[in-house]
Order: C-alpha cells, then structure tokens, then sequence
C-alpha cells in the first residue's frame, strides 16, 4: 500500500566503479547499505513514502537486483515510513474505527475505561497519537474505549415538579418542564390563597434509560394544587 510522498534524496559515492548485476536492497535500511556498499560507485536515488512494510526498509528496487548495471548507474528506491494514524478516530465508535484501522494493516488493541460524558463504545484516545507513522508489521494501535453507560433515568412519574428537578440533580442531571402550565398562585386574604405545582406524568428518556452526567431530562407534567390557605375574616374596607 504506497501513500503519499514525503520527500526524495539523492545520495552517491565517488569510490571504484560499480559495474554488473543490480545489487540487491530489498530489506535493508539506508544505513545498511551505506555500510554494504561504501566502496560501489552508483547513485541512490531514495524515495520515502507511506506504505505498510517494514519501516524504514527499502520494498521496492529499480534496476531489479541482479539486472545489468551500467558504470556509475543509478538505483531508484523507495522506503517504508510505515503507515500514518489517521486523524478523525476519537469521537467515533470503536467498532467502525478498529475496522478501519485493521484495514489499513495495524493490528488494534482496546481498554475499555469509564470515561465521563463519553457514551459507552465510543474511542476516548488513540495511542499514539493520530498523525503518527508506525511500523504496522510490528506495532499496535491502542484504543481506549468508554464504557460510560450514562445515568439510568430514575422513575419520576408522580413527582412534584421540585422534587423531581431535586431527584435529577443529585444524579448529576438536570430537569426541563417542557409541558406549558400556568403556575401562578391564585386568591387574597378575604377569598383564600390557593398555589399550584406541576405534577410530572412523563419523562423523555422515560425510566430505565440512560444519559450521560449534565444532561437534560424533558419532563411533561400536570397542573395540581400545591397548597391552599383558607380565607380569613375580611374586615370593611378591605378590598377583596
């Protein structure tokens, strides 16, 4: 698999003349062969691109070793510099993105870990980080996974209002009225007071489910009394 390419170098000696069969690179680093072939006399022309052998090792070789090689001739290379963690890995399901990697010639690895407000089955991190080149015949991409399953949402049907959003709060979520009710306290001192609340009938997620800590439960209610205040004697003069 070749990738893009990063860059090319040209390296020569001016030792004794070189002349016969191609010698053959295959396998070896530049610095093998600098040292195998210090006294030849040919120039390296050396490619470096992304490609899934051995890092750093020539794969590919121009004249083939063992063709006929002129004096002074040039042999064209190119060089694993192994396979590049691609970006956009973490956020995303663990599932799609070990497939894509394995695809790609790594071998991977997941830790599952309770990380906050990440769902469960979602990449946290990605070791090393995405951009690095590895060797994918020899190294492993690590993924740590979240296995957050979230807040189970508690059964709040019957609650007040305030008890509920109390309830909600101390699991690390919030409570949304989304139902319209007008609350507002009705009555004075001569007719009575009477107050009302909602009463919740409804949650979205409903109980049992889950969601992830500092998320917003959507609560439908009904208006109830909340309390009343009997009237009070209305002495003349005080208006109603």
């Amino acid at each position: 698999m070749i990738g893009r390419l990063l860059f090319c170098l040209v390296l020569g000696t001016a030792m004794p003349v070189f002349a016969g069969p191609a010698p053959d690179l295959l396998g070896k680093t530049l610095s093998e062969i600098g040292e195998d072939f210090a006294q030849a006399d040919f120039s390296l022309l050396v490619q470096q691109v992304e490609a899934a052998e051995p890092k750093g090792r020539v794969f590919l070789q121009v004249p083939s070793p063992g063709a006929d090689m002129g004096e002074g001739a040039m042999v064209y290379v190119r060089v694993s510099q192994g396979v590049m963690v691609p970006a956009g890995l973490a956020g995303r399901s663990a599932e799609t993105v070990a497939a894509e990697l394995e695809a790609r010639g790594f071998a991977v690895e997941r830790t599952s870990t309770l990380v906050l407000g990440i769902p469960d089955g979602i990449v946290a991190a990605v070791i090393p980080e995405e951009g690095t080149f590895l060797d994918a015949t020899q190294n492993v991409v690590f993924l740590q996974v979240s296995n957050d399953r979230g807040i189970e949402i508690p059964n709040l049907v019957g609650l007040r209002i305030g008890q509920a959003r109390d309830m909600l709060a101390a699991l690390g979520l919030r409570g949304e009225l989304v139902t319209k009710l007008d609350l507002s306290s009705i009555g004075s001192i001569c007719d009575g007071f009477t107050d009302f609340t909602a009463e919740i009938t409804a949650s979205d997620p409903p109980h049992g489910q889950y969601l992830l800590h500092g998320s917003t439960v959507r609560l439908e209610g009904k208006k109830v009394v909340s309390w009343s205040m009997a009237p009070e004697p209305c002495p003349g003069g005080i208006p109603r």
